[in-house]
């Protein structure tokens, strides 16, 4: 799961995905994550 969310930074910083893709990738990693520590 942390790598997903590496992922989604290095694609963020480097300009693969603007913001609000990110975000509402990170929305979706939230409602659909259930076994989070």
């Amino acid at each position: 799961m942390k790598y997903y969310i590496t992922q989604l930074w290095i694609a963020l910083i480097s300009g693969e995905i603007d913001f609000t893709t990110w975000l509402y990738e990170m929305e979706h990693l939230e409602e659909t994550d259930h076994d989070a520590p």
